[in-house]
């Protein structure tokens, strides 16, 4: 299986969970584009301490819910299949942001209406948590190996697409609605819609069949080409080496986790860290730091978020063909060389900051690669599980703590984003030596 060709329900999949990924960030971060009219909506700005209480609230539902849905769902899939966990995270993700859109609000509702948001928002994150590691698994399990880095590329691209529709949202209902239209019934429409049309997608999920790799080993059913040949990086040669080393097993089951565990939460957050700064937050920060027109700012993170989708095809295609270990490499030294462009023309004045936005966002996009590795770092009994743990904690630190500490750093000393993104791109290059030996002296981490 893993040069079999790509088929008719191959492409199917492909192409469905990628809509189903985009429409699933979208849920996510309607709440982030809305949350200055939300304000204004709940009535709370100006309630001291219940503002802050809910703001404190919100934080703690992002260090907390994605780490353990991820978690729960994990298991969950782990357990019982993995089409049941896409299923459940989907559902649980259309019918929260349904609940946000159809929020009670209004001087009777002062204390419920902060209680009810944190629960829905908590339910959200729960779901997020456990969609994306979930997709990969799916995918991982379900196509050819020589087409993973490019389906990867997809949920990737189709994730960017959707902030860029939610942005032309946002910006499209603020410009044919009045204020008062706005705070009346206009924040409601875009959780509305994202949460119908997750919850129509349920039925796209459930004519969709379970993994062949889960079948196999939990139902008895004929294991297939692709996971004889199917185990994870570094699992092979470790378990040669207990087999000759039983009467020190402790040390080669400490050995095992090391060598998993923590190329997995580096590549986690190396992964978190470009998608989040760069896809979300570079604009804001280059405002901190460097005088530019905030319209000049905004037109950037588009054509950033465009090249970042090109760019996620492109790493992807390129993980098909070439060991990932180099492909990640130089995305990293890539990486390197458009941050010095681009911080270095910010320096000189910015004229043509744009184009280095584009050349900056399509480095961006050697993401792809890393899903390709964390999904071969696992063995088949707890790999969702372990991918989605991983994989959350990573993301809610740093969603949760960047913005905030960036921002204050960056009032300081405006170049921090590029330090932070220079050590990212460092480390990414650092452990795609550790990637290449693996899969070199191992199992191929792209065959």
């Amino acid at each position: 299986m893993p040069n079999k060709p790509l088929s008719k329900t191959h492409s199917h999949i492909m192409l469905v969970t990628s809509l189903i990924a985009g429409v699933g960030f979208f849920d996510f971060v309607i709440f982030l584009y809305m949350a200055d009219i939300l304000s204004e909506v709940l009535a709370i700005h100006n309630a001291g301490w219940l503002y802050e209480l809910q703001i404190f609230g919100l934080l703690m539902v992002g260090c907390i819910a994605s780490p353990l849905g991820g978690f729960l769902v994990g298991r969950y899939g782990d357990r019982y299949g993995r089409k049941p966990a896409f299923f459940l995270s989907i559902c649980v993700l259309g019918v929260c942001t349904l609940a946000l859109g159809f929020l009670p609000v209004g001087q009777s509702f002062l204390l419920a209406t902060p209680l009810l948001l944190m629960l829905a928002r908590f339910g959200q994150s729960m779901a997020f948590g456990g969609q994306i590691p979930t997709m990969w698994v799916y995918l991982f399990e379900h196509l050819p190996n020589r087409y993973l880095g490019i389906s990867f590329g997809l949920i990737f691209a189709s994730c960017l697409l959707s902030l860029l529709f939610l942005s032309a949202l946002v910006y499209g209902l603020e410009n044919h609605l009045t204020h008062n239209q706005m705070l009346s019934f206009g924040w409601r429409i875009p959780f509305v819609i994202s949460g119908l049309i997750s919850c129509f997608l349920l039925f796209s999920i459930y004519k969709m069949n379970e993994t062949p790799d889960y079948l196999c080993i939990n139902h008895n059913v004929a294991c297939c080409e692709k996971h004889a040949t199917n185990k994870p990086i570094s699992m092979q040669t470790l378990e040669q080496n207990q087999e000759r080393n039983n009467n020190n097993g402790l040390h080669i089951a400490k050995k095992r986790h090391l060598v998993i565990f923590l190329p997995a939460a580096v590549l986690s957050w190396i992964l978190s860290s470009l998608f989040v700064v760069i896809a979300i937050l570079l604009p804001d920060l280059i405002g901190m730091g460097f005088v530019l027109p905030d319209n000049f700012l905004s037109f950037g993170g588009v054509i950033s978020l465009i090249f970042m989708i090109l760019g996620c095809i492109f790493y992807g295609f390129l993980s098909d063909y070439i060991n990932t270990g180099k492909v990640m490499m130089f995305g990293g030294i890539m990486l390197v060389i458009q941050l010095l462009l681009f911080f270095g023309h910010l320096k000189s004045g910015g004229d043509l900051i744009l184009i280095f936005f584009a050349m900056l966002g399509f480095a961006g996009g050697a993401i792809t690669s890393i899903p390709v590795v964390l999904v071969r770092l696992f063995p088949m009994k707890n790999r969702l599980t372990n991918i989605a743990v991983t994989y959350n904690i990573a993301y809610a630190l740093v969603s949760s703590i960047m913005p905030f500490a960036l921002g204050y750093v960056t009032f300081s000393l405006r170049l921090a984003p590029a330090l932070y993104l220079m050590l990212v791109a460092m480390a990414m290059i650092f452990i795609s030596f550790y990637i290449y030996y693996l899969s070199h002296n191992e199992t191929p981490v792209s065959s």
